[in-house]
């Protein structure tokens, strides 16, 4: 189970802009059919029915409970997931993963975007105490979904902690990732890149081929969900 919380402490405003415009623009072509679905239009008003607590809702939750918080803690407790992952400890997760399956490095790796270096101003303060405002309104709209958040987080920290080492191979993995992103966006000269032998993985090598596989299976899953 993968749960989409992303942290947003060292994001910048005109990052974290752009992220707000292209997600209105990714999703604006299904707001319409997702406010007839999920939505009551009363008069002016519209009233959100199951996008409160949505994804406790999407596991089988009765939306009539949601401010009951022993039954909330009941049905989360009566799930059945061997791993939760949080997309915001994606790379820990996916090292997780890859020792509960039996994978190799290679095949939990992917193309991450480059990181633009930014100075903070006065306005990046200002938004994020506005941010952090929206999210502890958020976290009171929506408590039953951060109660899930609270203990989906927890699991995973457990388990995670479990694993000898696993640390020193996140950092590693990071590492691989960050030479095959500057391998794609600027290694033009280089038709290849090797990645030496490590106690977490053979030697491999990387091509040009494959970063733009990778950059098409991202573009791909944007295009699925749009």
């Amino acid at each position: 189970m993968v749960l989409p919380w992303r942290r947003h402490g060292n994001t910048s405003t005109s990052t974290a802009q752009r992220v707000v415009q292209r997600y209105l623009l990714y999703y604006s072509s299904i707001l319409k059919d997702y406010i007839s679905i999920h939505c009551q239009v009363t008069g002016d008003e519209l009233v959100l029915t199951t996008a409160q607590n949505q994804q406790l809702l999407q596991l089988g939750f009765n939306k009539d409970d949601e401010n009951d918080e022993d039954k909330v803690r009941e049905f989360i407790n009566n799930l059945k997931f061997d791993l939760f992952l949080i997309t915001e400890h994606y790379d820990e997760g996916l090292v997780l993963l890859k020792r509960r399956l039996c994978l190799t490095l290679q095949q939990i790796l992917y193309l991450r975007l480059r990181k633009k270096a930014h100075k903070t101003t006065a306005k990046d303060t200002k938004y994020e105490q506005i941010l952090n405002h929206r999210k502890e309104q958020f976290r009171e709209w929506s408590k039953a979904e951060y109660i899930l958040y609270e203990v989906a987080n927890q699991t995973f920290w457990t388990e995670f902690n479990k694993e000898v080492g696993i640390r020193e191979e996140v950092e590693h993995f990071i590492k691989v990732l960050e030479k095959i992103s500057d391998f794609h966006h600027l290694g033009r000269k280089r038709s290849s890149l090797v990645i030496q032998k490590s106690q977490w993985n053979e030697e491999f090598v990387i091509t040009r081929r494959m970063t733009s596989f990778m950059t098409v299976y991202d573009n791909e899953i944007r295009a699925f969900f749009k």
